[in-house]
């Protein structure tokens, strides 16, 4: 995350090393929401690239999700995402809505 410039528009980034649990457990995503008392599902979307872990964790925890899909490959899982982006720069946009 710290290569890509974003820290930027964020408070904080937790590691599932931080938390003891991993995406897509719900546990994960009690440990950060929390954390962070003013998050809640309607001011927070799940970034992620990938869909069984980022994707599947946001929407098993009620959350808009944005899947970051880089090399455009097809989505032949279950895991829907609110959004998709195949460039980075676009992220900032979905983000301000």
């Amino acid at each position: 995350m710290a290569h890509t410039g974003f820290m930027k528009y964020f408070d904080d980034m937790v590691t599932s090393d931080e938390i003891g649990h991993a995406k897509p457990a719900t546990e994960f995503f009690d440990a950060i929401f929390n954390k962070q008392p003013a998050m809640t599902r309607s001011n927070t979307i799940m970034i992620g690239d990938g869909l069984a872990s980022d994707i599947q964790g946001g929407n098993r925890y009620h959350l808009d999700t944005l899947w970051v899909n880089l090399h455009q490959v097809a989505n032949n899982t279950p895991y829907q995402a609110t959004y998709e982006v195949n460039q980075l720069d676009t992220i900032p946009d979905i983000v301000r809505r």
